[in-house]
């Protein structure tokens, strides 16, 4: 039988508080690209609670797993073809640059940024939404409507490549 060592860790020591730290910005929800949130998520029982009707009340401090929890529902509801298009915005993306003490200011170019990642998330999943048409009627039917959000987008001012959403001039 091979010896097992027993070594205790101070896990308050600077050492591993380092390692930690370097970490963190690895194991983060927000930097994962790959769609596997559902896969990795081990608190299926709460996952269950927030797929309730009821409005929902999602906190906590920095790295609890508060964008894992909604991105796994994200995968979740998807997978379980619910009707659903769940779009997760992170309003932190959208704060605006721009200094202004106006509240009305602020709270329209935040709704514009909301509308934007949604019109985004749609033109994405043209595809799920229109699953329940057969194939011919998918080619009819998509193309027209990829059409029509890029000129909304147009509205806004904003480019879209299918994947990356670019503002067309900076506000000043």
């Amino acid at each position: 039988m091979a010896k097992r060592m027993n070594r205790n860790i101070d896990i308050k020591s600077r050492r591993v508080q380092q390692s930690v730290n370097k970490l963190d910005g690895f194991l983060r929800a927000e930097y994962n690209s790959d769609k596997n949130y559902l896969e990795y998520y081990a608190g299926l029982e709460t996952l269950n609670k927030v797929t309730s009707i009821k409005d929902q009340v999602i906190y906590g401090r920095r790295g609890t797993g508060k964008t894992h929890l909604l991105k796994a529902l994200q995968e979740k509801l998807v997978a379980d073809n619910q009707k659903y298009l769940p779009v997760y915005i992170d309003l932190r993306t959208f704060k605006p640059t721009l200094e202004s003490d106006n509240d009305l200011y602020y709270a329209l170019i935040i709704f514009q940024e909301i509308v934007v990642e949604v019109l985004k998330c749609v033109y994405v999943n043209l595809e799920y939404l229109y699953q329940e048409y057969t194939v011919e009627q998918q080619k009819i039917i998509i193309e027209p409507q990829r059409k029509k959000i890029l000129a909304l987008l147009e509205k806004f001012n904003r480019s879209f490549d299918g994947i990356n959403v670019e503002n067309k001039f900076c506000l000043m």
